[in-house]
């Protein structure tokens, strides 16, 4: 009997040992298991704070190519942005293709390359791609002042009736994403004016953007020429420049001295001071006429338009295109000054920058000045005064022309069109945006900022930064593929045009 109970005893010690075994086991794979997450989520979270990284080098990347630019947007939009590596992460910078709605390109934007939602007018408003007459009279009754309405357009009496009411701002807009305050046709919305097919806003409309859109799109989006992207790589708010020449010294206001009074004798001279949109002009100030055509060398020498002449001409050239200045009355904008001059194309490039028709007294920057060298066909064809055919004859010239200034321009518009539209033009900007995707070295974690750098300064400063990342990966995902098996990825074979070269 003694026996059976040691015996049941030694067995009762066995499976009591083995029940604390599995539970030692299953708590050490609880454990495992708690430690293998907590290490997931580590090496994401690391992933996450690498990505982050990787897109703030992409911003230092964007400040050191627009510091001390002096305005040449060719030089800053040619600056390459594809598979940038930063350790073992890449950023790009996500820009539209001009031609191909359906492919990427990569760089900085000029933001002097769009049209102006604050200085354009109704007409120039309506020209942009899928745009009605309400939505153009609607912003144009946000940005300005008064409680007239225009045309189809809203004022508070609308706001003010909404579900959720709020006042008509009456001033400019200080971002484009802010026109999803301002009314809108009925039965479309502004996620489809602004975007179009483009869901993750990346400029590009891949296969399954195309399809859904096709759907779910109110509006008469076209793909293939570009239009489906909406009107937001079209626009701006930011465009701006200083009214000084690049070195920032003061400008010569061509109109201010060389204009006689009646009869050809010294007397005041009514000088335009001109509205960066086109329109009407937004004043007129009398300033002192110069000598009238036969005046002495003496007084000449006293001039302000012939002294900036005299900085590029001399001699019996000087004199030539400084009396041609004296009897050729007002003049509409510094191309229609090149042009009735006669100044050479090489002239024109040395003098424009340190021209103009805007008293820098009373004008110190200058709004809404689009830059020919970069602007694409959608935005040239908005400006009031132009025809396809000057679009066309543009976009020829501007392949093969020297686009470090806009002199270019005198041989490809004609004489009426570079007063109508010269006033508009411009060949510098300072203003720039950049689509910025940063990705870890593992391909877990990336991260998506848009900003706006302006460089009018010592040092170039970030005006505007919105966090996209919540909009999904914007590449190819066997970019994250191959970054997830190990791989590194290709150094791109060369670098980028700049932006504009490819327009159509």
């Amino acid at each position: 009997m003694n026996r059976l109970v040691r015996q049941f005893r030694r067995g009762t010690i066995l499976i009591t040992a083995i029940w604390i075994i599995i539970v030692l086991v299953a708590l050490v794979l609880v454990f495992a298991r708690g430690m293998r997450v907590e290490a997931i989520a580590s090496g994401n979270r690391l992933s996450v704070e690498q990505a982050a990284a990787v897109e703030r080098a992409g911003e230092q990347y964007v400040l050191a190519q627009v510091d001390q630019s002096l305005g040449d947007a060719i030089t800053v939009t040619s600056a390459p942005g594809e598979a940038l590596p930063v350790g073992t992460g890449y950023f790009w910078l996500l820009r539209p293709d001009p031609v191909d709605a359906q492919s990427y390109d990569f760089g900085i934007v000029d933001e002097s390359s769009k049209l102006n939602l604050n200085t354009a007018g109704n007409n120039e408003l309506m020209l942009l791609p899928n745009m009605s007459q309400d939505v153009a009279d609607s912003i144009v009754d946000w940005r300005s002042q008064g409680n007239t309405v225009t045309g189809q357009g809203a004022k508070n009496d609308y706001y003010l009736s909404l579900p959720e009411p709020y006042q008509c701002k009456d001033s400019p807009l200080e971002t484009v994403e802010e026109l999803r305050l301002v009314k809108m046709t009925p039965g479309n919305t502004w996620e489809n004016m602004l975007f179009g097919y483009d869901a993750n806003h990346n400029g590009v409309i891949d296969g399954l953007e195309a399809q859904n859109g096709g759907g779910t799109l109110s509006m008469g989006f076209n793909a293939s020429n570009g239009s489906g992207r909406g009107i937001f790589p079209f626009v701006t708010v930011y465009s701006v420049e200083p009214n000084t020449d690049v070195s920032g010294g003061a400008r010569t206001n061509v109109n201010q001295g060389v204009a006689g009074g009646p009869g050809g004798q010294p007397g005041q001279a009514q000088q335009v001071v001109t509205n960066p949109a086109g329109g009407a002009p937004q004043q007129a100030v009398q300033v002192p006429a110069g000598n009238a055509q036969g005046g002495n060398n003496n007084n000449n020498q006293n001039d302000p338009v012939y002294k900036a002449l005299k900085t590029v001409l001399s001699g019996q050239r000087l004199d030539q295109v400084f009396a041609k200045a004296k009897s050729s009355g007002q003049f509409a904008n510094v191309l229609d000054f090149a042009q009735k001059v006669g100044l050479t194309a090489q002239e024109a490039g040395s003098l424009l920058d340190k021209l103009t028709t805007a008293d820098p007294a009373q004008n110190k920057t200058l709004m809404g000045l689009v830059n020919v060298n970069t602007a694409p066909r959608e935005v040239l064809q908005c400006l009031t005064g132009m025809e396809k055919a000057d679009v066309d004859a543009l976009l020829a010239q501007r392949q093969s022309a020297d686009t470090k200034n806009m002199a270019w321009v005198l041989q490809a518009l004609k004489p009426p069109k570079l007063a109508a539209v010269g006033g508009k033009l411009t060949g510098r900007s300072f203003r720039y945006s950049a689509d910025i995707v940063g990705v870890s070295g593992d391909g877990r974690a990336f991260c998506r900022m848009r900003i706006v750098v302006d460089c009018q300064g010592t040092l170039p400063k970030i005006v505007y930064r919105k966090d996209l990342t919540a909009l999904g990966w914007p590449l190819s995902e066997d970019i994250r593929t191959a970054l997830r098996s190990g791989q590194q990825l290709p150094t791109p074979v060369a670098s980028n045009l700049p932006q504009g070269a490819r327009s159509q």
